[in-house]
């Protein structure tokens, strides 16, 4: 099985890209992995906030028409179930629109938030990832 990674997806690339952040939320891990012998390919984009990771990923099938053309037919994307975290983590301080944002003052709400993020983790947790078709129509 070969790994590899490449997007011309342009919004993946601006979150890619070191200037643009989105606020709270960190990427964590972009992949994609190639099934040369059942000629598959998944994408997969992790992100990462103060309570919850989660993926967004889809599924292709590929086939080789020449040694430099392959058609790509995407099958299906999948929202991963968000896991949350054991325990808060809240940065000292947010830059958003340009301003940096003090949360401090907002620490000493993360016992309480904790105690409630950790019963809807077990709520969560139960379902399972939520999956839809994606059109082939630009395959």
């Amino acid at each position: 099985m070969l790994s590899s990674w490449y997007t011309s997806f342009v919004d993946l690339l601006r979150l890619l890209s070191s200037g643009t952040k989105l606020p709270l939320v960190s990427l964590e891990e972009v992949s994609q992995t190639i099934d040369s012998e059942n000629f598959t390919v998944q994408n997969s984009v992790l992100f990462a906030g103060p309570l919850a990771t989660t993926s967004i990923s889809t599924s292709a099938k590929f086939e080789v028409r020449s040694p430099k053309r392959v058609k790509i037919k995407f099958e299906e994307g999948i929202i991963g179930t968000p896991q949350l975290t054991d325990s808060l983590v809240l940065a000292e301080n947010v830059e958003f629109l340009g301003q940096k944002i003090d949360l401090t003052p907002f620490k000493r709400l993360v016992t309480s938030v904790e105690d409630t993020a950790s019963s809807v983790a077990k709520t969560i947790s139960g379902h399972p990832p939520l999956k839809f078709s994606l059109s082939n129509s630009k395959a």
